[in-house]
């Protein structure tokens, strides 16, 4: 399962979660979901109270996996825990419609000025396996 977020900001987000400084060096991967892409979606009311903890939480993981082995879309639809009014995705590489999605050039990313991988670069598409 690939974790994505639809906008660099929300990913970033998320992120700032489990590196709270945002010092080690990303890569972001640009990707158009194609409007024609079933789309699963988890709204806020089908999770449970807790889902916005930041503790491990099982029921997450088992909607999350029992959605990837459904093979009902490539795509899964799910609220941000940071913010809930954003959306997040989860992308399913073994549905036949994630060949559909376009991998554009990664590049690499960091919030430290300076950092070597603030550099423009380019990366083959490979980039969304990393």
């Amino acid at each position: 399962m690939i974790y994505a977020a639809a906008h660099i900001s929300t990913a970033l987000l998320e992120i700032s979660v489990l590196d709270r400084l945002l010092q080690a060096p990303y890569v972001i991967v640009p990707a158009t979901i194609p409007a024609a892409i079933k789309r699963s979606t988890i709204q806020v009311e089908q999770l449970p109270t807790n889902w916005r903890q930041q503790t491990g939480n099982e029921t997450l993981r088992r909607l999350g996996d029992d959605w990837q082995k459904s093979m009902a879309s490539a795509v899964l639809v799910v609220p941000s825990a940071i913010v809930p009014q954003e959306s997040l995705y989860l992308l399913n590489p073994k549905h036949n419609d994630f060949g559909h999605i376009r991998v554009d050039t990664a590049f690499s990313w960091t919030a430290v000025p300076g950092h070597p991988a603030n550099a423009v670069s380019t990366e083959s598409g490979s980039a969304a396996y990393r």
